[in-house]
């Protein structure tokens, strides 16, 4: 049923902040910008990438159309084996602002997506004295499952807090958890923007099919977007893929997500009532 907000609590929900990857069934908008890896702060320059992703790039992005003999698999599993799943988290995901063409580009400048976000964030939450911000994504993590990540230190009394009303699931954008670091992520831009306010953010993340799955789906529809025909089979086929990767057509998965999401957000709700940490 319908639970009353707490009085002086407003909620917002913001949808589709990349509209054009929701039209595309892209992770990503128009200048092939992952988004979010573009919410840098203040003085961080957006240059550089992992060395670990400048070694994969070739394996990672190949310039040529789908389609032939692809090793993908077998090399995926040969690193995976080699380094370690928390390494190539590491390396691969952090976010590279060096190929524009590349997985996990987090462009050169804001995105317009940002820009709107930065132009509207007062209007919403201007006088606000606290911001509970549940940042919502799908693809890492086991299957019907999900986490809340923390841009912040998950031993900061923020953090803490969020441990306590949220429960265990709250842990920091670690390579050894569900998640792993991440440049340019959501959170502590919003406390940028949000100087007057106490800015809670967890990124939260519901999982999906395994790690090389969802990394393959996004590598392939990467490679079809850029270097294959719009209208190819290849194409169709690496498209739907990734939709399959990212929101499974199964309907218990489903579901149990939105089941899970509301009941964060009803959480969240209770939260606002309580004092501050």
């Amino acid at each position: 049923g319908e639970a009353a907000l707490p009085e002086g609590c407003a909620l917002a929900l913001v949808h589709a902040v990349n509209p054009y990857g929701f039209a595309w069934n892209r992770r990503v908008n128009e200048d092939n910008i992952d988004q979010n890896r573009n919410f840098l702060r203040a003085g961080e320059a957006a240059e550089g990438a992992e060395e670990g992703y400048r070694v994969l790039d070739g394996l990672l992005n190949p310039r040529t159309p789908p389609g032939g003999l692809d090793l993908f698999l077998p090399q995926a599993a040969w690193n995976l084996l080699r380094k370690g799943l928390p390494a190539l988290k590491s390396a691969i995901a952090v976010g590279q602002y060096e190929y524009p063409h590349g997985l996990f580009y987090g462009g050169r400048a804001p995105s317009a997506s940002q820009r709107v976000l930065a132009a509207e964030l007062p209007r919403w939450f201007g006088d606000a004295e606290r911001v509970v911000v549940l940042d919502l994504h799908t693809g890492a993590g086991k299957w019907g499952t999900y986490a809340l990540g923390v841009s912040e230190d998950a031993q900061s009394a923020g953090a803490r807090w969020l441990r306590d009303h949220f429960g265990d699931r709250v842990q920091g954008l670690s390579s050894d958890g569900v998640l792993y670091p991440i440049r340019g992520v959501l959170g502590a831009w919003l406390q940028e923007q949000l100087p007057e306010s106490e800015v809670l953010c967890m990124l939260a993340e519901f999982g999906t099919r395994n790690v090389v799955a969802v990394l393959r789906a996004i590598r392939d529809e990467n490679r079809a977007h850029h270097w294959g025909q719009p209208d190819a089979p290849a194409t169709k086929k690496a498209r739907a893929a990734m939709m399959e990767a990212f929101a499974p057509s199964d309907p218990a998965w489903r579901r149990d997500c939105v089941r899970q999401a509301v009941a964060v957000a009803e959480q969240a709700r209770a939260t606002l009532a309580e004092p501050t940490p």
